[in-house]
């Protein structure tokens, strides 16, 4: 996107773009020079895109079973089966990367066998992971390779579909595509098919409407002799209708490994010489353990791995830009800092983020500004407890409120005030390692996030490289709309636009990732 931008601008012209498209854009251009050495066809773009943004709707996806424990009784319409086109196509697609570049590097070989001449092949991720294969085939096997390739693939179509906005800006929406890239990443792990680009936008679909009813209160989830009042205003067929799409995706997921599996248990296969994903290993224990590991089990486990956190990166990324943009000094400090640690003679990598410690802190105090799940997933008293001095019966549907433990007054300094200093560790010059105020953007204990070292590597790297190639203002706007959205997580309400310049050396930078 850089390269786009610098081309459809000039050094003084300003263009109002989409922090998140660029935020995306800019690692793209990165991650896929190195794996591949290619760009994706605009069909390709253009398909992915509708597979990633479909794979989001079961994310954040309302559960009555959770609340109402009796219904697990009753699935309502087997609406998980709706997962499986997603990760079949994904699987798909990433084993199709592979074997293109396979056939591109045999071209390659053949050529310069015929041509003394000819420059040695450019090295790529892909290429040393394929070589790795040749020696070590188990531990390279094409599984391993895909889940690089598809991270890389994806992130190159949000770079194209990005500079396709037209206008000069190069305007897209970055939040789906970060969705895209840890969803992506997470179905590679539990499957390994190819799914149709009609169920991945009705997975997108799916995605939309559930992070709306999710966050919306329900009457009956606190007052259960009103859940009639859930049913008069639709909430209740809303949730039962997502659920059931859920159901019948995952259901159809699920099915599918079912039916290959005992294809080549027929034709005397050696399972041993396929590595599959996590829901082979799910069938495999049901077949040792049925009563425990019922169908109802795997889709469930499925459903959580998809589900947990895909669009964490995406909105903490957004918000670290618009506090940047909306505090100068902070976006000077991140610059110099990067100025001083990386230079201009190439792009900021994810290697050199222990040396920017200011930048870290920056992403500290987004998460703790703003945690994207201002509210902590409800969780239930296992047993009679007292909790500050209030008695808890075993049952009870227990919230943590982050967002107001992280503005505690009493806890931090000037809690509304957007300050990366307070995480700097004076003395050493570093981050504070250990902080002793509350701090729980991903939770705590046995259920903290997983995706924690994801969120945070991600957002650092793209921050940082959007500082360091951009200049950045809010432009006529005059200030930026801080103001918080309601859902299951808490994105921006108004999306962040901002006038981005390149400067001077962003066009050879990101040239000479190509």
């Amino acid at each position: 996107m850089a390269a786009r931008l610098y081309s459809s601008s000039s050094s003084s012209a300003a263009a109002v773009v989409g922090v998140k498209p660029a935020a995306y854009e800019f690692v793209a251009s990165v991650i896929m020079s190195m794996v591949t050495g290619e760009r994706m066809a605009e069909e390709d773009v253009l398909r992915f895109k509708a597979i990633t943004e479909a794979g989001l709707a079961a994310a954040g996806a309302a559960n009555r079973q959770d609340f109402l424990p009796f219904l697990r009784l009753l699935d309502f319409g087997r609406a998980r089966r709706r997962l499986a086109g997603i990760a079949k196509e994904r699987h798909d697609f990433g084993q199709r990367i592979v074997d293109e570049y396979r056939r591109r590097h045999r071209r390659r070989l053949a050529v310069a066998a015929d041509d003394s001449c000819s420059s040695p092949p450019r090295r790529t991720v892909i290429g040393d992971l394929l070589r790795q294969q040749e020696s070590s085939p188990e531990s390279y096997a094409d599984e391993v390779i895909r889940t690089v390739c598809l991270v890389a693939s994806l992130v190159d179509a949000v770079l194209r579909d990005a500079a396709a906005g037209g206008g000069g800006g190069g305007t897209v929406t970055l939040r789906p595509r970060l969705f895209e890239l840890v969803l992506n990443v997470m179905l590679r792990a539990v499957t390994a098919r190819r799914h149709g680009g009609d169920d991945a936008r009705r997975f997108q679909g799916i995605v939309e409407e559930t992070f709306a009813a999710s966050g919306a209160p329900t009457v009956g989830d606190f007052f259960p002799a009103l859940r009639w009042v859930d049913r008069l205003r639709g909430v209740v067929a809303t949730l039962q209708s997502l659920q059931k799409r859920r159901d019948a995706f995952v259901a159809g997921l699920v099915d599918d490994h079912r039916r290959t599996r005992r294809a080549a248990a027929a034709a005397a296969a050696d399972k041993d010489q396929k590595k599959n994903g996590i829901i082979d290993a799910l069938l495999t224990l049901q077949e040792t353990d049925p009563d425990h590991y019922t169908d109802n089990v795997v889709k469930g486990i499925v459903l959580v791995l998809l589900t947990a956190g895909t669009d964490t990166s995406a909105l903490t990324t957004e918000w670290a830009m618009a506090q940047l943009v909306a505090h100068p000094e902070a976006m000077r400090k991140v610059r110099a800092e990067i100025d001083a640690n990386v230079g201009a003679a190439r792009l900021v990598e994810e290697a050199d983020m222990a040396s920017l410690p200011y930048l870290q802190c920056v992403v500290r105090e987004t998460l703790r500004l703003r945690p994207v799940g201002p509210v902590i997933p409800a969780h239930e008293a296992m047993e009679d407890c007292k909790v500050g001095g209030y008695h808890v019966r075993r049952g009870t549907m227990i919230l943590v409120n982050a967002w107001a433990i992280h503005r505690d007054g009493g806890a931090w300094g000037s809690p509304e005030e957007f300050r990366p200093e307070r995480f700097m560790d004076d003395g050493a010059g570093g981050v504070v390692t250990a902080v002793t105020a509350p701090m729980l953007p991903f939770g705590l204990g046995r259920r903290r996030c997983p995706g924690e070292g994801l969120t945070v590597r991600l957002v650092g790297l793209t921050v940082a490289a959007l500082v360091q190639c951009f200049d950045w203002d809010v432009g006529e706007a005059g200030a930026v709309d801080m103001a918080e959205g309601g859902g299951l997580t808490m994105p921006m309400a108004t999306p962040l636009a901002a006038v981005c310049r390149p400067r001077e050396f962003a066009k050879t930078v990101v040239s000479d990732c190509f």
